[in-house]
């Protein structure tokens, strides 16, 4: 929920005195206004790593609809750091809020964690660590729901072109790399800075000593292509030397020729022609046979994690004190992975799920909590190129709005075509067992073009509450990649109801090697329309009580009046400074369309145009190798409040693992309601170690907010909070 409808909620019930009973209200219209899965404080939603097609990818889903504005570095890293903007449907609790999750067990992309970070800057901050050195590139999904982070799959080697023209030609016994058959590498980049040659020098030559071999691989491989680059010579051989050590002798043998054309004269030349003797007597093809025989067996993953926390709270005011302990908690979460991969069947079993333990007395506190995220046996046949996934499990396109318990089963009818079928039974929360009142069908046909630029998904579904028709839809996507230039679109339309469900396009472009713009139109339901909306309110725990009780004609008024609308564009602008500073500007203008009063339940105003802009500057090893800042600052103008806001953080590197990161937020608000003023201070101090194969955090922190209003006086909010949690990974 948005600042504006927290304050219009807050004069609603300013005549209210107990604070308990304040919070029960915001938090049962929150919860009617955000999506279910965002009453989990989980922003974070997922984190699954795959891929396909000769790359490995991660899919980042999130709570509440998230916009893409940027991410640092651009092309390469063991770290990368995503901007992106709360979209309407995120409740205000975000701007505070702080996750780490792990990755999936099946990790072939090295991923250590996931960590985002609410009130790290003027936006939220997504951070994906990896064990080494990678190149990757980021796609927003086109629901606002998630970012896919595209990686080389492993051991694969980039396209080169042969000199003269000639197209190139895969290696024998090699995954289709390339060698030529006159210089490998023609030097073709633009010199840089002797500060950036270095710079560049000096991350070759630590992932070489790590033995991050492949990371060493495309580093050098940059810098064999600077022309008349001094050291050009040392590093085309070790470029041959980090193909050899990787297992790669086809494409080491090519560099080490390469390298005695190029320098026949030099030192090195006796050196390098002992390596490149070697290498011919060694037979590369029985790597293979060995790689497939490993692939046949079970490989098994997983991790557990516990995390204790406890959040204080007081209110002071004119006439009402209240101290309260507002969460004492432990939450304990399990991940377990198995999967078999042979010549023609792959096999997959995950398990995913956790246990949350109130501490406060009963009735005080959320009380305990069973969740179970993914429960689901995969089969994928290889020649007859089918995939089938039965059990709890989550999809985001379709027009499937998350997860679900039944079955998925794809089909790749060619290259360019996928159909796929999907049934089964929505599940709002993690927490909620086995239901059978609702159910949905849906069928999907996935088109792919000759290029591979442009793809296009088109679908139907229906979902049924209680017999009653719920939701029947129809909709499209379509997806456009290209050289750093993406354009995402979506739309979902209600046939039975004839209402746009949602329409938007988010375009992203990389102009030359520095700046990258984003744009953004949406327009949304919030949440989607569903005829069991119109339960929203109402005393009625099903829908075929409600219906059964005022009709189905009333039940659907009622489900349009509790449909809330927002329309949103956005323009934002980002640019590198420098090889360690990044900058990013974003703008956002919003609408909220009224809630319609109607069946004893309340309507709420819509506002008028939100407008913010916003603006962080991020660094990298700026003070200290390894280190991270963000500074950050936000204005916001609504008719209902204005605001400012300054963020300040850092991570610092402490000594083998440890790292401190210390946190400050200052917000200023101007209610335009009852002319109020706030004042808040939000400083928080985080300790993480990582290991090899554990990870421990502490986070402590406080809030204090100070405000004054001619109509409620002087009051005074303090709050802080302590957390400690660990997890061990197998």
């Amino acid at each position: 929920m948005s600042p504006e409808r927290m304050e219009l909620v807050r004069m609603k019930l300013v005549q209210m005195k107990r604070a308990g009973f304040v919070a029960m209200a915001l938090l049962g219209l929150v919860g009617a206004v955000a999506p279910a899965s965002a009453q989990e404080s989980q922003w974070i939603r997922q984190v699954d790593v795959g891929g396909g097609g000769g790359r490995g990818e991660v899919v980042i889903r999130f709570a509440c609809p998230m916009r893409y504005l940027s991410h640092f570095p651009l092309r390469a890293g063991d770290e990368v750091r995503i901007a992106l903007a709360p979209m309407p449907g995120c409740p205000e609790g975000l701007q505070l809020a702080h996750e780490s999750m792990p990755s999936d067990g099946i990790n072939p992309a090295r991923l250590m964690g996931t960590e985002f970070d609410g009130s790290s800057g003027a936006n939220p901050i997504l951070s994906l660590r990896f064990a080494k050195l990678l190149e990757f590139e980021i796609q927003p999904e086109a629901d606002f729901g998630g970012i896919r982070i595209i990686l080389p799959a492993a051991g694969s080697v980039p396209v080169r072109t042969v000199s003269g023209g000639q197209k190139p030609k895969p290696v024998e016994g090699t995954q289709g790399g390339v060698v030529t058959a006159a210089s490998a590498h023609p030097p073709s980049r633009t010199m840089p800075t002797p500060e950036v040659l270095q710079a560049q020098l000096r991350e070759a030559r630590v992932a070489f000593d790590a033995k991050d071999y492949e990371a060493a691989i495309r580093f050098y491989t940059r810098l064999v292509e600077y022309p008349e680059y001094p050291q050009r010579r040392e590093a085309l051989e070790l470029l041959g030397l980090a193909r050899e050590r990787n297992g790669q002798l086809a494409h080491a043998k090519a560099e080490y020729e390469d390298f005695l054309k190029v320098y026949p004269e030099s030192q090195q030349s006796e050196r390098v022609q002992q390596r490149l003797t070697a290498l011919t007597t060694l037979d590369p093809s029985s790597r293979g046979v060995a790689k497939t025989q490993r692939q046949q067996t079970w490989e098994f993953f997983g991790g557990l994690s516990q995390e204790y926390r406890r959040d204080n709270a007081s209110f002071r005011s004119e006439d009402f004190n209240q101290d309260f302990v507002a969460l004492n908690a432990l939450r304990t979460d399990v991940d377990f992975s198995a999967r078999r991969r042979g010549q023609r069947f792959d096999f997959t079993v995950r398990v995913n799920g956790g246990y949350l333990k109130d501490l406060l007395p009963q009735g005080q506190g959320p009380g305990n909590d069973v969740r179970l995220s993914y429960a689901f046996m995969e089969l994928m046949d290889r020649e007859l190129q089918l995939t089938a996934r039965l059990g709890r499990q989550s999809r985001h396109t379709g027009g499937v709005l998350g997860t679900y318990d039944g079955l998925y089963a794809g089909w790749k009818m060619n290259k360019r075509l996928r159909l796929n079928f999907v049934a089964g039974l929505p599940v709002d929360r993690s927490g909620d067992g086995f239901q059978t009142n609702r159910q949905f069908a849906g069928v999907s046909l996935d088109i792919g073009t000759k290029g591979g630029r442009w793809d296009y998904s088109l679908y139907a579904i229906q979902q049924n509450y209680d017999s009653h028709l719920d939701r029947q839809a129809v909709g499209g996507e379509v997806r456009y990649f290209k050289d750093g230039t993406s354009v995402v679109g979506l739309m979902d339309y209600d046939v039975h109801y004839q209402a746009l469900n949602s329409a938007m396009v988010l375009g992203t472009m990389q102009w030359g090697d520095r700046w990258t713009f984003t744009g953004t139109l949406d327009h949304r339901r919030a949440p989607y329309l569903t005829t069991r909306n119109a339960l929203i309110g109402q005393p009625f725990l099903t829908l075929g009580e409600l219906i059964d009780t005022v009709g189905a004609q009333t039940a659907e008024q009622w489900a349009q009046d509790r449909t809330g609308q927002s329309d949103t564009v956005s323009l934002g602008v980002s640019r590198p400074w420098g090889e360690r500073l990044q900058w990013n500007v974003d703008f956002t203008a919003s609408k909220f369309g009224e809630l319609k009063p109607s069946g004893g339940v309340e309507g709420i105003p819509g506002t008028g145009l939100d407008k913010a802009l916003s603006a962080q500057l991020l660094a990298n090893s700026l003070f200290t190798e390894g280190d991270s800042s963000i500074v950050g600052l936000r204005v916001s103008q609504g008719d209902l409040m204005t605001g400012e806001s300054l963020f300040l953080s850092s991570r610092f590197p402490v000594w083998n693992g440890l790292r401190a990161g210390p946190r400050l937020r200052l917000d200023h608000r101007t209610f335009e309601t009852d002319g109020g003023d706030q004042y808040q201070v939000s400083p928080s101090l985080r300790l993480d170690w990582r290991g090899r194969s554990t990870t421990v955090e502490f986070e402590a922190g406080g809030e204090w907010a100070n405000r004054k209003a001619p109509l409620t006086g002087q009051s005074k909010d303090r709050r802080w909070w302590v957390s400690l949690g660990y997890r061990l990974d197998f």
